[in-house]
């Protein structure tokens, strides 16, 4: 306990405890290394590696909506990263963006970019619902 006599590494701990700092690496950080951390990571993720969430409470419709999305999806590629979270199989369960996967996998791709979070289930089933009521207020 003697290094919590110097107030220096006191108020270091501290702030690594109260999650200004996520890790001891970021007192290494200049702001703008602090800021590009922070970010989200997109990874291009092999559609083959991505399993349905099977509590999804929407489904996936191949209608006209669908055709522009693959369209645009060849065209320009996805503008918006899919959610997904891993499985303790090492695979991966869709979180958000069914649409923008299935579009991908219409269109021929091999992979799909995406945000990789630890989500438990009952936030996902959330998430989900309350993104659609937006999505459709949009509409």
């Amino acid at each position: 306990m003697k290094a919590l006599k110097n107030p220096l590494v006191a108020i270091l701990l501290a702030v690594i405890l109260v999650g200004v700092m996520t890790g001891y690496d970021e007192l290494f950080m200049n702001d703008t290394e602090r800021r590009e951390a922070a970010l989200p990571k997109i990874y291009n993720i092999p559609l083959s590696e991505i399993d349905d969430f099977p509590d999804h409470p929407f489904q996936v419709r191949l209608d006209e909506d669908m055709d522009q999305l693959v369209e645009s999806v060849k065209e320009r590629g996805v503008i918006t990263p899919i959610t997904l979270r891993h499985k303790t199989d090492g695979r991966y369960e869709i979180v958000s963006g069914h649409r923008r996967r299935k579009a991908c996998e219409l269109a021929g791709l091999a992979t799909v970019p995406a945000e990789i979070k630890e989500l438990d289930r009952v936030i996902k089933i959330h998430e989900e619902i309350i993104r659609h009521i937006i999505v459709k207020q949009d509409d």
